[in-house]
């Protein structure tokens, strides 16, 4: 996390020195350039001889996380006076600041020395690490190389001739591919014709069986639907639809769950998993319940499994103990480890191997003693790195000297994170501060990576920083570190999570460390007032106001009374992203002044002071949005960072949406059970400039027109979902020749029939850019 602690403090460096609410005094200023110099030159140092800087890593955090301490305590004080304009800041920057300046100056210097060291060796242009192409695998069906035998026995299991419902268990140690094969089966072609629902749900340690019977009413739900052979589909008509609207919008629910602004539902338990059961009942289904943990959950949920003896399945993974108890008429399926041709065919699939690295390459794929996850991982380590004969000996040296599989695999773990470009280490750790098997929305992972300061502003180059991040996580999936969970319509990551094990490694490095700067679920020890970050996933006791440097409140579960007298904003000055539940928010939110995210998981009517935010850069909410007090130009001059907007259950007017249109860098639009008065949307030149994402899902108006195809220059993807009384867009829409997809769902005739003749125009015309998906 050293190189991530430069970053953060340069940033604050940045801050203090170009913006005027802060003052400093000649000297002071001085100093701050200096340790400017100092931080720039570190960086330098770990990006150009990473695998050198290990030694420096423990003393370089420790004195950039000190001078940031002391610069924003500072800073904090400024505006504390400037609120208190009768009282003179009390903190002296110049004397701590001056002590830790020291301290790391000699740090620079020990670089200093490594790096001249190096250069007399003649070892400067031996880095490992190399650059690599840009683009994502595709994700889908994994990968199964060595494992076609295993994915055919167990689609025999599958769809076998036994009618009785069966409880089908795959068993095997950690990392042996139990997930991977049971994807395998679930996404095949014919599993997906025989079993009338298919439900996935991931089981954590811990996990309540409430929460279990709603997953598994959504994705029962969901997998229903995508089934439904295209033979019982119709067109629907707008009054039909209106009929069933009550029907379909519990049905969609589900669908909307990446959704951060959606209501929690009051469905207890006992009432969803009667619904799971109704929803079950008479059909052929398959089940897979992955990393089945407990007996007595596996207990609880079986009640929720109707056995009409048409051959329906459940399946679970897990180790052998839950699996046994699952079903002891059948025998688990044991997966076996690979053998060496096996470990070798795999291997070479996954990193580029020149004759001359052969041997060498066998050497290594054979070290990992069979495990996929072990071959996987390494091979994504060495496709990043230079191909020398040396680094792969020694990396074969390292992985034999363990004595046992736990042990290689551990340390191919920890040699993957010791290998991986400083500015990718930070972003690595951070995930393992989410939940066991959580499905992380990258929109999500991204804001929180920005709102850190794990990135820096790329200077000379055009790129955003969210798009800096999208790379950093591309990176770290081209290295097989992380699982693609769910792919956008544009080909990027939507969704993405750990494995199991490279979470424990994450964890691990995390508390050897000895980073208390961050609390999450895994946290153990007393939380220091001067932490950064709170992530909670689940229920937390408040307040937070006495944490005055926490940039980070993600608690979505929280329900809070938002109060903000000066005092408390003062203590929370520092605050980047706020994601909580909150009922009203009052108008000194506002003065959050750094704030950059603002999600709030709850219906919230936000006040028109929100227009005041410099630095919000993405806001998500359930409420109302109001047009702001003051010109429309100055208020939206304050939100010119805004890069994302979703809006829930809002009354939206043509002055709003022209105000929306009028801010320069939006590029994500989504609103959601929105009434627009009037029923009528004329889009006019000059307004979105970047929007690139546009979804409209449940919005009651009757048409959508444009001047002409300038407008929405840069449109990417258009998403109209149960647009029941749309009855007009303008064909100029679907020439913008940014438009990659339109996606039309559960809307009327007239809406099918604009998209159609979108679809036959554009490829007359030859393009084969755009893709027209229909669904009812």
């Amino acid at each position: 996390m050293a190189y991530a602690a430069l970053v953060s403090l340069e940033q604050t460096i940045d801050q203090i020195l170009n913006h005027d609410q802060y003052s400093t005094s000649p000297q002071e200023k001085q100093l701050i350039i200096s340790l400017d110099k100092y931080v720039i030159s570190l960086q330098a140092f770990l990006e150009d001889f990473p695998e050198k800087g290990s030694n420096l890593e423990g003393r370089i955090r420790d004195v950039s996380t000190a001078a940031e301490d002391i610069i924003e305590c500072f800073m904090l004080e400024q505006i504390r006076s400037s609120y208190e304009c009768n009282k003179q800041a009390r903190f002296k920057l110049e004397p701590d600041l001056n002590k830790v300046a020291k301290k790391m100056e000699s740090v620079v210097a020990d670089a200093v020395e490594i790096k001249n060291i190096m250069i007399k060796d003649e070892q400067l242009g031996n880095s490992y690490i190399t650059s690599s192409s840009s683009g994502v695998a595709p994700t889908g069906k994994v990968d199964m190389v060595g494992f076609d035998d295993d994915l055919m026995k167990i689609k025999e299991r599958l769809i076998g001739q036994s009618s009785q419902l069966q409880f089908l268990s795959i068993v095997g140690m950690g990392g042996i591919g139990k997930t991977t094969l049971a994807k395998n089966a679930y996404d095949d072609q014919l599993i997906q014709e025989h079993f009338q629902i298919r439900a996935w749900v991931h089981k954590a340690k811990g996990a309540e069986e409430g929460n279990k019977s709603r997953k598994l009413s959504g994705e029962a739900k969901i997998a229903e639907k995508g089934n439904k052979p295209r033979a019982e589909r119709s067109k629907p008509s707008g009054e039909a639809k209106k009929a069933e609207k009550g029907d379909k919008q519990a049905e969609a629910e589900p669908s909307k769950q990446d959704d951060e602004s959606k209501l929690e539902t009051s469905e207890s338990n006992e009432e969803m998993a009667e619904r799971v059961y109704k929803t079950l009942i008479g059909r052929r289904y398959i089940i897979v319940m992955d990393d089945m943990w407990s007996t007595e959950v596996l207990d609880n949920v079986k009640r929720l499994f109707p056995d009409d003896s048409n051959g329906s399945r459940i399946m679970l993974t897990r180790l052998s103990d839950v699996a046994a108890y699952a079903d002891s008429s059948i025998p688990p399926y044991e997966m076996q480890l690979m053998d060496e041709d096996q470990s070798w065919n795999l291997f070479r699939h996954k990193v580029f191997t020149p004759p001359e690295l052969e041997i060498i390459g066998r050497e290594i794929a054979t070290s990992c003693r069979g495990l996929p996850l072990a071959v996987v991982v390494i091979a994504g380590v060495l496709s990043t790195t230079s191909k020398s004969p040396d680094l792969w000996g020694d990396i074969s040296k390292n992985i034999n000297s363990a004595s046992s599989k736990d042990e290689r695999l551990e340390k191919i773990l920890s040699l993957s994170f010791n290998l991986l470009p400083h500015r990718l280490r930070p972003c690595l750790l951070y995930m393992g501060a989410f939940p066991e098997y959580y499905r992380i929305r990258v929109s999500e992972l991204i804001r929180l990576w920005i709102a850190e300061g794990f990135l820096k502003h790329p200077n000379g180059s055009c790129k955003s920083l969210e798009e800096g991040a999208e790379e950093y996580l591309e990176d770290l999936v081209r290295r097989n570190l992380i699982l693609v969970t769910e792919m956008k319509c544009n080909g990027k990551i939507k969704s993405c999570r750990l494995h199991d094990m490279v979470r424990d490694t994450c964890i691990r490095l995390l508390e050897k460390e000895n980073n208390l700067r961050h609390v999450t679920e895994n946290s153990r020890t007393d939380v220091p007032l001067s932490m950064r970050s709170i992530l909670r996933f689940e229920d937390i006791d408040g307040p937070f106001e006495h944490f005055r440097l926490l940039r980070i409140l993600h608690v979505p579960k929280f329900k809070y009374r938002l109060e903000l007298p000066p005092r408390k904003v003062l203590t929370l000055f520092q605050l980047r992203y706020l994601a909580f539940t909150c009922h009203w928010i009052p108008a000194a939110i506002a003065n959050f002044q750094n704030l950059q995210t603002l999600v709030i998981v709850s219906h919230a009517n936000l006040p028109s002071s929100i227009w005041k935010m410099p630095q919000l850069r993405h806001l998500i909410f359930s409420g109302y949005l109001p047009y702001p007090e003051e010109a429309t130009h100055d208020a939206l001059e304050n939100l010119q960072t805004l890069k994302e907007c979703g809006l829930v259950g809002c009354n939206l007017s043509r002055r709003f949406l022209k105000a929306i249109g009028t801010l320069p860098n939006l590029e994500v639009l989504k609103l959601i059970n929105c009434s627009l008065r009037l029923l009528h949307w004329e889009v006019r030149g000059g307004e979105f400039p970047q929007l690139k994402y546009l979804l409209i899902d449940e919005v009651e108006f009757k048409t959508l027109v444009t001047e002409d195809s300038s407008v929405l220059p840069r449109l990417k993807c258009l998403r109209l979902h149960n647009c029941i009384d749309l009855e007009e867009i303008s064909d100029d829409i679907g020439e913008i020749p940014t438009l990659e997809l339109i996606e039309v769902k559960d809307c009327g005739l007239a809406v099918y029939d604009w998209a159609k003749r979108v679809e036959e125009e554009q490829q007359s015309y030859g393009n084969d850019t755009l893709q027209v998906r229909c669904n009812w």
